[in-house]
């Protein structure tokens, strides 16, 4: 299972104990911590940054110190496999990017579904060849642009 806290975080659903013990629920540590409630309902309906970023700070600092999971690693690169047709423009993505293809995820403000795009007469190309009985080399893209200097 992985935890992801995005640009702004939901810890509600994970960590308030109206979550707790129950089934179908986000809250898998069954966490039920009177502080814990009060800093994510105060977080769920802050209104400035500063003290969103503020109660934050102190739920992950009490998250920690719960030690309900060790928190593993992110990988820090993408994978897909596409057919020839669908196209991406030379930049593929952003340093954090996560996926390429997906048409609501969006990152640091970039919306990946937008870029990508079919192209039709490559797609009919394909689909006569491949019915002719052609065959395609499998193509491998490694960008590394963002690639930490060894």
């Amino acid at each position: 299972m992985g935890f992801g806290g995005g640009v702004n975080p939901q810890y509600w659903g994970s960590w308030h104990s109206d979550n707790a013990n129950k089934p179908q629920t986000n809250n898998i540590t069954n966490t039920n911590d009177p502080l814990m409630d009060e800093l994510t309902t105060a977080y769920k309906f802050g209104t400035s940054t500063e003290q969103r970023q503020q109660l934050s700070r102190q739920i992950l600092q009490l998250i920690h110190d719960n030690a309900a999971f060790i928190p593993m690693y992110k990988v820090p690169y993408v994978r897909h496999a596409y057919w020839k047709w669908m196209k991406l423009p030379d930049n593929h993505g952003t340093r954090r990017s996560s996926t390429l293809f997906e048409p609501f995820n969006s990152e640091n403000g970039v919306h990946f579904g937008a870029i990508a795009w079919i192209d039709i007469e490559e797609k009919q190309a394909t689909k006569d060849a491949l019915s002719d009985g052609e065959v395609f080399e499998p193509a491998t893209i490694i960008d590394t642009s963002y690639k930490a200097a060894q």
